[in-house]
């Protein structure tokens, strides 16, 4: 019996030892999460507008993420990825205006949902490939960005919960995949279109940019000096496992961040992420872990509450290491 009592007392001090390093360890990721000190809002959403741009005779459809508040607030726009559209990255979307910013997502015809054949494996991957590779999609995905900006008035009009929301002095851009390309053609990337070397489709009222699964030198008209006159803050995100469609290894989505040139640039290298993390997963096939998912939304809120809101506590949590103990070293990040 006394041999019982001494085993069980024996258990019970190892659990609780075990218990106060394990809520420790908690205790010690959550002191490093960004957590803003504003109050979280209603979100509310637009389902569908849809804009025609009469100098391209071009429609461009749009999903919005908005904050139910009295704002302005600042405005973030997020370009989906090849075979995407309006619909995909809701996870985002609705957390950024979760925290008072206006959302809104794009669908860019020609390099969406709509070049696919159902259930015809070969033929969508040649679809894909035909897609990334048509330079009119180049060009038209930046200028979609440039012409939603055109269009805010329109947009407050069609949406009244918009009216005086939208702050025309505090513009994000963010993409993934495609939707990187667009995204760094708008940072000012100098693209080398046929017979057109370093053409830039640079718009500044846009003020700062993530790039998810951002393309290396060799795809897209990037060559070695694409990123080197990207001076506006700019925060990149991959994974070690985010394969390139050209096959690169995905080491080679590091080399935009190394082209840039240094102040206000940001890397988030996440440990075993793949190309699908940042859509949040691909349907029932590919699962996003809820771990990478965190990461994502803390570091982006961070930097956009540090570039669109000029919040000095969320710079500080950027320059410093916190991300990286957030992960438990999860992360490889880089800044300069």
């Amino acid at each position: 019996m006394k041999k019982f009592v001494i085993v069980i007392t024996i258990s019970l001090t190892f659990l609780f030892i075990f218990s106060v390093w394990g809520c420790g360890q908690a205790q010690e990721t959550l002191i490093h999460a960004y957590k803003p000190s504003r109050s979280i809002h209603a979100v509310k959403t637009v389902e569908n507008i849809k804009l025609h741009d009469s100098k391209r005779n071009r429609d461009v459809p749009l999903k919005i993420f908005y904050p139910d508040g009295a704002g302005p607030f600042p405005v973030i726009i997020f370009s989906h990825g090849a075979g995407g559209s309006k619909e995909g990255y809701a996870y985002l979307g609705k957390y950024w205006a979760g925290f008072g910013y206006v959302s809104i997502h794009p669908t860019h015809y020609g390099s969406d949902t709509s070049i696919f054949t159902k259930g015809k494996l070969r033929e969508n991957l040649k679809a894909l490939k035909k897609c990334v590779d048509d330079t009119k999609n180049w060009e038209n995905r930046p200028k979609d960005v440039s012409f939603i900006i055109d269009s805010f008035d329109k947009i407050e009009k069609e949406v009244p919960g918009l009216k005086g929301k939208l702050d025309r002095n505090h513009i994000g851009l963010a993409g993934h995949s495609y939707g990187a390309f667009t995204t760094i053609a708008v940072a000012g990337a100098l693209i080398d279109f046929p017979g057109n070397k370093d053409r830039t489709l640079a718009d500044k009222r846009v003020k700062a940019f993530i790039a998810m699964s951002p393309q290396p030198s060799g795809m897209f008209g990037f060559d070695k000096n694409t990123w080197k006159n990207i001076k506006r803050p700019v925060m990149l995100m991959t994974g070690t496992k985010d394969k390139t469609f050209s096959k690169k290894p995905p080491s080679t989505r590091l080399e935009s961040y190394n082209g840039m040139p240094a102040g206000n640039k940001y890397l988030l290298n996440i440990g075993k992420a793949n190309h699908f993390t940042f859509s949040g997963g691909f349907g029932n096939m590919i699962k996003a872990k809820p771990s990478h998912i965190n990461y994502i939304k803390t570091a982006s809120l961070a930097f956009w509450d540090a570039y669109l809101r000029d919040i000095k506590k969320a710079k500080d949590y950027l320059r410093s290491d916190s991300l990286v103990k957030y992960s438990s070293g999860d992360i490889d990040y880089r800044k300069k």
